[in-house]
């Protein structure tokens, strides 16, 4: 499954990162506490977050997440 599989089927709205949506999706990870993903995400997941902040883009780039 790539990125813009989950984009079309829930029909979102891409706003950051048009590079990246040909990326394979390997796995899921769900969480709020960036330390806990900075821990435990693996390399290739969609992260699902409620957090809104920059802070959450530099560590999707440090753990190779979407």
């Amino acid at each position: 499954m790539k990125i813009t599989d989950i984009v079309e089927a829930l029909d979102l709205k891409v706003v950051s990162g048009h590079d990246g949506l040909m990326k394979n999706i390997t796995g899921g990870y769900v969480s709020d506490l960036l330390s806990d993903v900075i821990g435990n995400a693996g390399e290739g997941s969609v992260w699902i977050t409620l957090q809104t902040h920059q802070n959450i883009l530099a560590v999707a780039s440090l753990k190779d997440i979407s």
